[in-house]
């Protein structure tokens, strides 16, 4: 399966929760008579030392169990919520355009060898620990022990199971990670605004992507957040890793942001309602804030106080990039005022303008050579 990084899961407890909570699965092979798929709901047996297993069963009127030998390669599929992407989600269509469709969606595949089992009594066991599961939390669970015995005889009779020792699980989880902040937002509205069940759990994905089975936002290596970037005209443009965002963080955002030298951040603001801070992490650069200017290394912090009426930008003036923690709220209702050009943004949750009421984001600025 084609997995770039970024859309990489590797936790053992969300692959196996994925597989608990989806668990038909498509079981694919190859036979004399070439590739077969059978859709069979499967349970995960843990087990010291290796992978784990997964155990099943088939009609024995299925050629399948007679096709494959004991020890032949199969492939398990669990596939997760999914969901269609409309271009229309995207802020980037109204901006420049460039986008299309896609799907969304979290998927896990199994490896491994598979092993054929005919004995009753594994085979009861089977389906009692099958039917516990997707009878637990029901009003009256109906248990294998419901049927008349010798009806479940005959039943038993009719199966043949099979465990595969698993030799590799991998995870995709698809989730937008390679679209910009504001883009992921876009599809976060659009999966809310369809209403369905279905877009309601990609959207809990979308917006908690370390959250493990028990909804813990667990640590995770910051390279396994995607690079975004940025440029405006010769000027401005930096590279950065929404942090926060990628942690299931709602109300704090953190930034790692990368300046290259002879760049600018974003042109000089402050926020009425919004506070940051700043700490370099990596190299060097100036930070103007209000009329002065101040040389900024490794190890150095400052922080932006909501309403403090001093505009601050960052200038990687130096030989090498630079690197820094930018952290802020998120601020659902804020003004920012640009000191350069002049001019005010308004943000304000449920308020909408009209287009040409509006200015663009860079318009005034000076976004040429610095």
């Amino acid at each position: 399966m084609y997995t770039p990084a970024q859309f990489e899961e590797t936790r053992p407890t969300v692959l196996q929760e994925l597989m608990r909570t989806h668990p038909l699965a498509t079981l694919v092979a190859m036979t004399p008579h070439g590739l077969a798929a059978d859709h069979i709901p499967l349970v995960f047996h843990a087990t010291d030392g290796s992978p784990g297993v997964l155990r099943g069963h088939v009609a024995r009127a299925n050629p399948i169990w007679r096709e494959l030998e004991p020890g032949a390669k199969v492939l398990a599929i669990f596939q997760g919520p999914s969901h269609y992407v409309s271009p229309n989600w995207y802020p980037a269509k109204k901006e420049h355009g460039k986008v299309v469709p896609t799907w969304n969606y979290v998927v896990v595949h199994v490896r491994g060898a598979i092993d054929w089992q005919h004995d009753p009594a594994w085979l009861r066991a089977l389906l009692e620990a099958l039917t516990n599961g997707q009878e637990a939390g029901r009003a009256e669970p109906w248990k294998v022990t419901d049927a008349p015995p010798a009806y479940t005889d005959r039943m038993l009779a009719s199966i043949v199971g099979f465990e595969i020792a698993i030799s590799a699980i991998t995870g995709k989880w698809k989730l937008s990670q390679n679209r910009s902040e504001a883009d992921r937002a876009g599809v976060a509205a659009g999966l809310a605004a369809e209403g369905t069940a279905e877009a309601r759990r990609m959207t809990e994905l979308l917006r908690g992507g370390v959250a493990n089975a028990d909804g813990v936002y667990e640590p995770f290596p910051v390279e396994r957040v995607p690079w975004e970037s940025y440029s405006q005209g010769t000027r401005f443009g930096s590279q950065f890793r929404q942090l926060g965002q990628y942690g299931g963080g709602t109300h704090v955002g953190v930034c790692m942001e990368v300046l290259e030298a002879g760049k600018r951040s974003n042109p000089a603001h402050y926020h009425m309602l919004e506070e940051e801070h700043l700490l370099v992490l990596e190299g060097s650069m100036t930070l103007r804030l209000g009329e002065a200017s101040y040389r900024m290394s490794a190890g150095d912090y400052v922080c932006f106080p909501a309403g403090q009426k001093a505009g601050h930008a960052l200038v990687s003036d130096g030989d090498a990039p630079c690197r820094y923690l930018i952290i802020g709220e998120r601020n659902p209702n804020d003004v920012i005022v640009y000191t350069d050009s002049g001019r005010v943004g308004v943000r304000l949750t449920g308020e909408g303008y009209r287009k040409s009421d509006t200015l663009d984001y860079w318009a005034g600025e000076d976004t040429g050579p610095p």
